[in-house]
């Protein structure tokens, strides 16, 4: 797996998982918190990758707001797809690496140019943790 940090360097993927597992420092955040944060990165890493490309995004018609509702749209969505990718990935008896590992690769693969930014992906990885495998992966009722 290739993955980048925001400038583009190259990320020693194994280096990365040890440090993923330092997570006393990070607070648990709540889930409209990732939204946010993940539609902002998203687009951060859109407007990277169009610049290494030579595309150029601008918002100069939007106003504030609209692009703040993209940004969490955005999120709110990823939020979602990373959730799902994460839980059919593992099981209940997984292990932390298996999430890490799993998360990881969701992320990288659901944002433009696999560039992963350390922090979200350990508040993802806090988040998963702290609400557990039945909040995570709900079974769906039975009518």
């Amino acid at each position: 797996m290739l993955l980048h940090n925001e400038q583009m360097q190259p990320l020693d993927v194994a280096a990365l998982k040890l440090r993923l597992h330092q997570l006393d420092d990070v607070n648990v955040p709540e889930q409209d918190e990732l939204e946010t944060d993940l539609g902002t990165y998203y687009d951060k890493a859109l407007t990277t990758n169009a610049a290494i490309n030579n595309y150029a995004v601008s918002y100069d018609s939007a106003n504030f707001a609209t692009i703040q509702n993209l940004f969490r749209a955005n999120g709110l969505g990823l939020f979602e797809r990373i959730r799902r990718a994460v839980c059919a990935g593992i099981n209940a008896l997984s292990s932390i690496d298996d999430i890490i590992d799993v998360t990881l690769k969701a992320v990288a693969s659901l944002i433009p140019g696999g560039i992963i930014v350390e922090w979200i992906v350990k508040k993802l990885i806090k988040f998963f943790l702290n609400k557990g495998y039945d909040w995570l992966c709900p079974v769906p009722a039975q009518s």
